[in-house]
């Protein structure tokens, strides 16, 4: 709670800056109670002119997530899949066996999650030698 708080302290002190935030590195959805109290204390500030969160949708195998990102009010998410073959993908990502996105099917579940919480929702994709290499491939 002690890092919440702080959190929120600091938001307010920069509050008047209005900038961006940009949530990405370490998938933000794998500790999940940390994503909820994040998304608490966004939803809490005025600080941000724009919210964008870089997510591979790992977190939103199941819809616990999606009514905090709702809250959150962010503008884009912009989610990570480097083929759309699953295969590929799979070598490409790695995801762990238990990572129900690694499935197309759970993958484009997800992804409808996310629209309910968002109205911009992107594909990303990093071109790669063994993945999307190509105008074609795109």
């Amino acid at each position: 709670e002690r890092y919440f708080a702080t959190l929120a302290r600091l938001l307010e002190e920069l509050k008047d800056l209005k900038v961006g935030l940009s949530l990405s590195g370490h998938e933000a959805t794998a500790e999940p109670n940390w994503f909820r109290g994040v998304m608490e204390v966004v939803a809490a500030s005025s600080t941000f002119d724009e919210k964008v969160l870089y997510t591979n949708a790992s977190g939103f195998a199941d819809a616990s997530l999606v009514p905090c990102l709702r809250a959150a009010s962010f503008d884009r998410v912009e989610v990570s899949r480097q083929h759309d073959d699953e295969g590929m993908n799979q070598k490409i990502m790695r995801f762990g066996r238990h990572v129900a996105v690694r499935c197309n099917d759970e993958y484009a579940a997800a992804i409808q999650r996310l629209h309910g919480a968002t109205s911009c929702v992107m594909n990303s994709c990093l071109l790669s030698q063994v993945g999307i290499s190509t105008v074609e491939d795109v």
